[in-house]
């Protein structure tokens, strides 16, 4: 689904299960939302992953997470004395994208040896440090986050660490419905009819005043009430030359904008923004139904009929 169609089926839903609509809700609260489902069902979907017990759902999981498992081989790995010998910290800031949680390990050793690694608590891992009391034992390798850090500490009988490849999950990214379109402004002194700007069908003409700037200013001030009124999309000056339009009306997109040139010519030169969910579609109607279950725990409900 896009989040327009997620947008939809949140206010179609709630409406039948409800007995109320969503009318004063703005685009904004309804990304909200959404986002907040994406987030625990993200979370939920996590803890079956890498659960052992639960193998089915734990594959199920694995399908519904598969497009924020990332594996990434490291082996920027710098020593830490004090834990002991072929113990390491690696800095996750050298990943491709933004690490979330652990999920899988291997390690590689300089005698070319593969090893599975278990990520473990802060006081396991100290059981795990040499101290004069302490000369511990253990047979596979052991990670523990460290702020953003991974450090590792290899087995006994094991050579110096030469590569982690690290499995993990990214977060999902935000979606919003929040699109917002660059016009660049130029005079093209040459012609002498007005430049317009089209949206859907709708004109605004930009007559040539003086200077680039004072046209700028005065073509916000002439329809920026309107432009809101008509369509919902914000006009505002960006820097000497452009103008930004932003708007949560799905029917606005890049493609229904227009122009006519004149002597002021527009230009759009950058469209940013409307950022649908990144899980795999066939998660996206269990997104729509848990939207709806907070959105009913967290709004109050009409009261019944005597």
């Amino acid at each position: 689904m896009t989040i327009a169609e997620m947008h939809r089926g949140v206010r179609t839903q709630f409406e039948q299960v409800a007995a109320q609509t969503l009318d004063n809700f703005l685009p904004g609260e309804l990304d909200y939302y959404i986002n907040r489902a994406i987030e625990s069902y993200v979370d939920r979907q996590r803890a079956l992953l890498l659960s052992p017990k639960e193998q089915v759902k734990s594959r199920e999981a694995n399908e519904n997470l598969r497009t924020l498992i990332e594996t990434e081989s490291l082996t920027s790995l710098a020593n830490l004395p004090d834990f002991g010998d072929g113990t390491v910290s690696l800095s996750l800031s050298v990943l491709g994208s933004t690490y979330a949680y652990f999920l899988k390990g291997r390690v590689k050793d300089d005698e070319n040896q593969f090893y599975n690694a278990r990520k473990v608590s802060l006081e396991e891992w100290h059981e795990h440090a040499p101290t004069k009391h302490n000369v511990p034992i253990f047979r596979e390798p052991v990670i523990f986050e460290r702020g953003d850090e991974i450090w590792l500490a290899m087995p006994n009988d094991a050579g110096d660490p030469s590569e982690l490849i690290l499995t993990y999950l990214r977060p999902p990214v935000d979606v919003s419905s929040e699109l917002q379109i660059t016009l660049t402004v130029q005079e093209n002194s040459s012609a002498t009819s007005d430049g317009k700007l089209h949206i859907s069908g709708q004109e605004y003409p930009a007559p040539w005043n003086t200077n680039l700037s004072t046209t700028l200013d005065d073509f916000v001030e002439s329809h920026a009430n309107d432009i809101w009124t008509n369509h919902e999309v914000r006009l505002e000056r960006e820097g000497t030359n452009k103008l930004l339009l932003t708007t949560s009306a799905f029917y606005v997109t890049a493609s229904s904008l227009a122009t006519t040139d004149g002597r002021v010519e527009f230009t759009i030169s950058n469209s940013d923004g409307r950022v649908d969910s990144d899980l795999p579609e066939t998660t996206h109607q269990d997104l729509v139904n848990h939207t709806v279950q907070i959105l009913r725990s967290d709004l109050p409900q009409p009261a019944k009929r005597e």
